[in-house]
């Protein structure tokens, strides 16, 4: 095993049979959480992105360090387009169609969990197997005493963000998972101009869902099944100016499974992503040390680096990986698996409730993805066609408990006998 590189977490336990890869699996306590000490009060913070590899990976993360007493400030942010280039790439309909349903639970289903009790044990703690809001953490912890604080940030390079993040002092490291804007240099020094323990220099640590060397750039799922790549590989680098071109600190992968959707092979990765980071912040807050990052180019490998960094598929690519049967997202599975990961199951009328609002919100996306493809290329799209009855492409949305309810004593009613 090459040097820093973290081996998968071999003591997950899958949730629920549904998307076997997919499903929040549940990670192993860190060791060594003894000797931590933190006289000046430093923070760690994240930049997460509006995804749900980020949000599976921050799940992990925040539950192993703040358990540790870590403080944490969580930042959610969300990519924009900026320039005709990148608008024209967000506005293609297959992009916009994994987008939709990569952000339907942190859209449409944050809120309806939110707004209600939290799912804790008999002890009142977090159960292992379930996912949860960055605010439900944030809330949970902080009860505790732990501070934990999660804001949504419209644009993380404003000027008046920059400068609060320049005059934080009490930040220690910054990890990005997959916050999708390309950090400006100013925004990434704002990071960099304090020193955490020791008077190590602050830094802000990548967390690339790639092996940073041979894919660098963004849409990586997409293009390692592309191109035949066997492993699911996510890399740990020092952010720097250059996209992706970081000092390498650590790395971990997993066997690509044949026949996995594009959303699972990145929802899968989390436990080994989340591992990484806690490796790097426990190894900071316990010993007030921090690993020597390996730049790229002394890597194996290097030499064969890309010229240029991987980006969005275009419409003809699209094509060409659905008829190599390379999925993004099937919403029929996902859905429900979706529902199990934040509730624990399908049948308690929290997850039916959850269950409705995210088909509902699917199926009314269908029908207006469906409208914009044929308008965009003049054909409806492989994955509706595909289908001996087309019907059979959309979601059914199952009835709210609330409806439920009205309908079960109709259902269930056994007429008198006859006098």
């Amino acid at each position: 095993m090459a040097q820093n590189e973290t081996q998968g977490n071999k003591n997950a336990t899958k949730a629920s049979a549904l998307e076997p890869s997919l499903i929040f699996e549940k990670m192993a306590t860190p060791a060594n959480t003894n000797h931590l000490t933190n006289p000046e009060n430093k923070k760690l913070c994240f930049l997460v992105g509006s995804n749900m590899a980020a949000h599976y990976t921050l799940r992990h993360t925040i539950q192993a360090l703040a358990d540790l007493g870590i403080p944490c400030e969580i930042f959610l942010t969300d990519i924009k387009a900026k320039g005709p280039v990148m608008r024209e790439k967000l506005s293609r309909p297959e992009v916009r169609n994994f987008a939709f349903f990569d952000k339907i639970m942190i859209n449409h289903g944050y809120q309806y969990l939110e707004d209600r009790p939290m799912l804790l044990d008999d002890h009142g703690d977090l159960l292992g197997d379930v996912m949860y809001t960055p605010n439900q953490l944030a809330k949970f912890f902080s009860d505790k005493g732990v501070p934990v604080t999660v804001e949504k940030i419209d644009d993380i390079h404003a000027p008046e963000f920059i400068e609060r993040i320049r005059n934080d002092d009490r930040i220690a490291r910054t990890y990005n998972i997959r916050s999708m804007p390309i950090l400006s240099p100013e925004l990434i020094k704002a990071f960099e101009n304090k020193t955490s323990f020791n008077s190590i220099p602050s830094q802000i640590v990548n967390c690339h869902p790639g092996d940073v060397i041979l894919y660098p750039g963004t849409n990586i799922a997409f293009w390692a099944r592309m191109n035949g790549y066997g492993q699911n590989t996510w890399t740990l680098h020092v952010m720097e100016e250059g996209v992706d071109t970081g000092p390498f600190l650590d790395r971990t992968s997993r066997a690509l499974k044949p026949g996995k959707t594009l959303m699972q092979d990145m929802c899968s990765m989390a436990p080994n992503a989340a591992a990484m980071i806690i490796n790097d912040a426990q190894l900071l807050f316990q010993t007030h040390t921090v690993r020597t990052p390996i730049p790229q180019n002394q890597r194996p490998g290097f030499n064969k680096r890309p010229k240029e960094n991987y980006t969005y598929a275009t419409h003809d690519e699209y094509f060409k990986a659905f008829h190599r049967d390379i999925r993004d997202v099937d919403p029929h599975s996902f859905l429900p698996a979706t529902v199990e990961d934040y509730t624990g199951g399908l049948t308690s009328e929290l997850s039916m409730g959850l269950h409705h609002i995210l088909a509902k919100n699917g199926l009314e996306w269908q029908i207006k993805f469906i409208d914009e493809y044929f308008e965009t290329y003049g054909y409806h799209c492989p994955q509706f066609n595909r289908h001996e009855n087309p019907d059979h492409y959309f979601l059914n949305v199952p009835p709210a408990p609330e409806q439920r309810k009205i309908m079960e004593p109709a259902a269930n009613h056994t007429p008198p006998p006859a006098p």
